[in-house]
């Protein structure tokens, strides 16, 4: 499993002003600084501090509340960028994501790609970590260097050995683990993580009871959380990926009839449609195509599907072998049902049956004769000679 991590730096500062703030600007949430422009970095303040320390350092400037509902369009913007690059992704909070990588053969090549086109597309600056698990690769973010990474001396690299890169962390970013626990390893005296390694699990047990196996566990790097499929809501996808890159339209046409009956068979389960396909070809050197094309009509079944993504590869040129296509439906709908006729697989003995139940309920609540059969209804006698005399003659009295 390969999980990369990615905070946008000053993303908050920046959305909110786009960084030409000349007072102070903090967001705080918690009690805690979120994020800090330029200006009160120069001051001395720095996320996680505490909100009461900044204001005593600047004594007046701009510290607005977090609220999350004022960055859902900037975070989307950049949430659907990675969403080019991997199906899995679960966001944080709205500068924060895990990104699942594993489907890819070559994570560090994408997450280079995805990484490269946030600040191409966007202009943010980044910290990112790639490891085995979610809380890894977070703290592998935490001690990178942004700056070298801008400057080329910093490429992506996944973290392969986990015990020896988590040896010099401290107790205090044992993440996996409550804040009580990491407080009192601490006490005990365990001040890094391979301090923790070396505690026996027995007397781990006998000192946290059950939290002793997690923090036993996740010392070596083996509590692995999965990535939640969290983002973008209401939308279905399929990957394929090759054995090995291909260079042929017709094997690129089949790949599409594979995707399409089983984006079709979830469709037709959950009952939605879909008018819209988004469509990546991931090529052997990493690049990644992007095609996108609107349907009037809606999608659901096999074969439309089908026409539908063929119709969005016709015009490519295969001058690269592909390693992997994937198709996502975004934004489905729920599927209108309508109903087309009256009839019914039941008997008629079981219509009947089910008819004098619903009778007796209805006469028992509001009273006899509340509601009637037609049939018990009483006809006037001259409208009953007259229906007689139409069915044996043909002809239709005034």
């Amino acid at each position: 499993m390969h999980v990369f991590y990615i905070a946008l730096i000053h993303f908050y500062c920046g959305c909110r002003c786009g960084g030409e703030d000349k007072a102070p600007r903090v967001v705080h949430l918690d009690k805690r600084i979120l994020d800090v422009n330029s200006v009160g970095e120069e001051l001395g303040i720095v996320p996680e501090m505490l909100l009461s320390e900044a204001k005593a350092i600047v004594g007046s400037g701009i510290f607005e509340p977090f609220q999350e509902e004022a960055y859902i369009v900037d975070r989307d913007k950049w949430l659907d960028v990675g969403a080019r690059f991997t199906d899995v992704i679960e966001p944080d909070l709205p500068h924060e994501a895990y990104f699942d990588l594993s489907m890819h053969p070559r994570p560090e090549q994408v997450a280079e790609a995805l990484l490269s086109t946030i600040r191409k597309e966007l202009g943010w600056s980044v910290k990112f970590g790639l490891a085995t698990g979610k809380w890894i690769a977070k703290l592998a973010a935490e001690v990178m260097d942004p700056k070298a990474y801008q400057l080329g001396l910093c490429p992506v690299e996944a973290i392969e050995d986990e015990h020896s890169f988590l040896c010099g962390i401290k107790t205090g970013d044992f993440s996996p683990i409550s804040l009580e626990a990491r407080r009192r390893l601490d006490f005990l005296g365990y001040r890094t993580i391979g301090e923790i390694v070396k505690a026996p699990l027995q007397s781990l047990l006998a000192h946290f009871g059950e939290e002793g196996r997690v923090i036993y566990e996740a010392s070596r790097g083996k509590a692995l959380q999965q990535v939640r499929a969290d983002y973008p809501r209401d939308s279905l996808s399929e990957r394929l990926s090759f054995e090995s890159p291909i260079a042929s339209l017709e094997t690129l046409e089949l790949a599409c009839e594979n995707l399409s009956l089983k984006l079709s068979k979830r469709l037709i389960r959950s009952d939605r449609t879909a008018h819209r396909i988004r469509m990546w070809i991931e090529f052997e050197d990493g690049q990644v195509l992007p095609i996108i094309k609107d349907f009037k009509k809606p999608l659901q079944s096999y074969l439309s599907l089908n026409l539908a993504s063929k119709q969005l590869i016709e015009n490519i040129s295969l001058d690269q072998n592909i390693s992997t296509i994937r198709i996502v439906l975004p934004n489905l709908q729920t599927t209108t049902a309508t109903q087309l006729t009256l009839q019914t697989t039941r008997l008629a003995k079981e219509r009947i049956k089910e008819a004098d139940t619903a009778f007796q309920v209805i006469n028992h609540a509001f009273g006899d004769g509340s509601v009637q059969r037609a049939s018990d209804m009483e006809i006037p006698r001259r409208k009953a000679v007259l229906q007689a005399w139409k069915r044996a003659t043909g002809w239709v009295g005034v």
